[in-house]
């Protein structure tokens, strides 16, 4: 009975595979709102929601339809991707146009979630207290420690060529 069961949910694992690979996982971040926290930039807020789009559909308009599913956009509004492998302060790209939007479609593997990001009308500097509140409970990983080493190190030694020292 168990060879049965294999030979009857092989094929529909395998045929659910192939249709997942011309299809374009992306996660929606809406309705919060970019907060520069230090040299930081984190999306406070909000809600996610998780849409599916055919690869070979990929352009502005169907990821704005897409999005419009979950939420009602306004004008105005911009929409940024989220390089993957890239941090907030580093991977924003706004979405103007269609070459962006193939861009995400073409670097974004198969596995991955493509991150886009609804902006809000307005960006604001954090206090101490307000980034503490803000910062879920993600951690930093080591390459965003070794990016703001290198930052600071870039800042001090800049500071003392400025200086004469």
């Amino acid at each position: 009975m168990g060879q049965l069961f294999m030979a009857v949910a092989l094929p529909c694992l395998h045929n659910c595979d192939m249709d997942m690979l011309g299809i374009l996982p992306v996660k929606f971040h809406y309705n919060g709102e970019f907060i520069h926290a230090g040299k930081k930039l984190q999306y406070c807020g909000g809600s996610e929601a998780m849409s599916y789009i055919d690869r070979d559909k990929v352009s502005l308009p169907e990821v704005v339809g897409h999005l419009k599913d979950h939420y009602v956009v306004m004008d105005g509004k911009l929409l940024h991707w989220l390089v993957t492998g890239k941090d907030l302060t580093t991977g924003l790209r706004a979405m103007v146009d269609d070459k962006i939007c193939l861009e995400m479609e073409s670097t974004t593997e198969e596995g991955f979630v493509a991150e886009i990001y609804l902006e809000a009308a307005t960006m604001q500097d954090l206090s101490d207290d307000e980034r503490v509140a803000c910062e879920d409970d993600d951690e930093d990983s080591d390459y965003e420690n070794e990016f703001e080493a290198e930052m600071e190190e870039g800042d001090e030694d800049l500071g003392r060529r400025r200086s004469g020292s």
